[in-house]
């Protein structure tokens, strides 16, 4: 018995090894990852299967009393669990708790190629957050290639929160550079990654990437609470099935463009299938940034396959500057298109566009376009409803919609009508500068012509006048487009936040819906727009 108790003794884990775990690159003391005096001096030197052995697998990372800097690639190589997941984060007291600052000066090898890099592991969480405070701690600039970088094979529960990432892609070659890439999923499933309450700017090329392959499953990508500043190129770039991407606050990019690169910035744009995704609550503020040529803040236009389930809803558009372009032109920008026009697209079905609010867009509000050679087989189910088409086409002067549908046998009508395009719970006001005009082919229509024009009327339910919003776009309780819009209940199982406003508040589950992105709200003040982040001084350009 003795014998077994002194092995038992020999072989055990010291006390320390159950976690936390700390990570300090001035530590002086026996670098085996136990206490700040002992932290794992480098990102290299942290033993992760020590760290998913542990009990409490929280790994703190000194940030020195203001900040410190990091080089080198942080990159976990074991899994956490369902309910204890590995758990990175700043130090949490001082003299650790400064800024995390991983800066690799745009070193060009694998690693640090990334300045984080995540693949083939599960239940992994990145929380840059200081106590309750949200601004970030844990920040990310100078990669080469990716401040963070996701491969999603294999990997599952990731979520990352509370950091920032920044100017990446080398600067004299003008090298590519993205602030966040998440890629190559083989695996058709849910909840893959989660990435929240962050801030991406000012990157040679597209901020964020989405890149993978065909899946019929929403919610494999979850990016929300956000704020973007914009890269060199669009903010964020698709081309992967089933992205959810909501509450997020785009801003105009102040930089000017990379040497080189195409002359337009996007805040989100879609290639590839771009199926079952969800595009909502997100607010583009005054778009589009004065002297900057864009296509849209939302263009979706799914290039091959067969896109399908798709929605749209609650988005915030606004624009009150920005006259002129790049080229010194009048801006001709509008806020989305929903376009099924490339050569490799099969068909284009199953689209919801509803209950967006659009104020003072230069060009259309919104274009909509096929190729030659769709038909009612392969283009259809596609539904415009309960937006706010407000002072649209200012600069342009042209329509507020611009409805440019190629295929073949395409039918237009109003909800519920059994046609291929539905128009309904639409509200149009021209306002000071805009006009209420709709094309449709090629022929412009008044609104009251255009309800005529369709194969059977559309817009049977629907507003032609000033929708009366306050100073922050929402319903006021005299507007017009109060209870008068479609009930799109039967989405909700489905798309559970179809049931709510842009604010969280729920839209009824019997008659009918407010139109635009705001349910009109009676009680206490909504607080004013924001995605509960504290950006905090120092925010960087290039």
């Amino acid at each position: 018995m003795l014998i077994r108790i002194l092995i038992f003794i020999l072989f055990a884990s010291p006390a320390w090894a159950d976690g936390p775990y700390y990570v300090d690159n001035a530590a002086s003391g026996t670098n085996d990852g136990s206490s700040w005096t002992n932290a794992w001096e480098s990102f290299t030197d942290i033993n992760w299967a020590t760290v998913a052995g542990g009990t409490n697998r929280t790994v703190y990372i000194s940030g020195g009393e203001s900040s410190k800097t990091y080089t080198g690639t942080l990159r976990p190589t074991s899994s956490g669990s369902s309910g204890n997941p590995i758990i990175i984060m700043p130090g949490q007291a001082s003299p650790h708790s400064g800024v995390v600052l991983i800066d690799n000066n745009y070193a060009n090898s694998d690693f640090p190629f990334y300045n984080i890099y995540i693949s083939g592991v599960q239940y992994v969480t990145i929380d840059g957050r200081v106590g309750t405070n949200t601004t970030p701690k844990i920040k990310a600039t100078r990669s080469y290639y990716a401040g963070i970088a996701i491969n999603t094979t294999g990997t599952r529960y990731i979520d990352i929160g509370y950091v920032e990432s920044y100017t990446h892609g080398e600067p004299t070659t003008f090298k590519q550079g993205t602030s966040l890439i998440v890629y190559e999923d083989i695996d058709c499933l849910a909840d893959i990654v989660n990435i929240h309450h962050s801030v991406f700017h000012g990157s040679w090329d597209d901020d964020v990437y989405f890149r993978s392959d065909f899946c019929d499953v929403h919610g494999r990508v979850k990016f929300h609470h956000n704020e973007l500043y914009g890269g060199y190129e669009n903010s964020v770039t698709s081309n992967m099935d089933g992205v959810d991407i909501y509450n997020n606050w785009f801003h105009g990019p102040p930089q000017d463009m990379r040497p080189g690169s195409e002359p337009h910035f996007n805040p989100i744009q879609t290639n590839g299938t771009s199926s079952y995704m969800r595009i909502y609550n997100n607010f583009f503020d005054d778009f589009p940034p004065e002297g900057r040529t864009m296509d849209a803040p939302i263009r979706f236009a799914p290039s091959s396959g067969n896109a399908s389930h798709i929605r749209i809803f609650n988005n915030l558009f606004v624009s009150t500057t920005a006259l002129l372009n790049s080229l010194g032109d009048p801006q001709t920008m509008p806020f989305m298109t929903v376009t099924g026009g490339d050569p490799s697209l099969t068909s284009f079905t199953d689209v919801v566009v509803s209950n967006n609010t659009m104020v003072g867009s230069p060009g259309y509000a919104l274009h909509m376009g096929t190729k030659a050679g769709l038909d009612s087989s392969t283009y259809n189910n596609i539904y415009v409803l309960n937006n706010i088409f407000l002072n649209s086409a200012r600069t342009e002067q042209v329509s507020a919609i611009n409805c440019q549908l190629l295929g073949t046998g395409i039918t237009y009508g109003s909800y519920g009508d059994s046609q291929l395009v539905s128009f309904d719970g639409n509200l149009f006001w021209p306002s000071t500068d805009g006009v209420d005009v709709i094309y449709y082919g090629v022929t412009g229509y008044t609104y009251a012509n255009f309800k005529n024009q369709c194969t059977a009327p559309c817009q049977d339910t629907g507003v032609n006048s000033d929708p009366l919003l306050d100073a922050s776009y929402r319903l006021t309780s005299s507007s017009p487009a109060r209870a008068a819009g479609i009930n799109l209940t039967s989405y909700c199982t489905e798309t559970p936040a179809m049931c709510m406003d842009k604010d969280g508040i729920a839209r009824p589950a019997a008659g009918a819906w407010d139109i635009g992105s705001s349910q009109y709200y009676s009680g206490e003040a909504i607080p004013t727009i924001g995605r509960g982040i504290n950006i905090g001084a120092g925010v960087t350009f290039r």
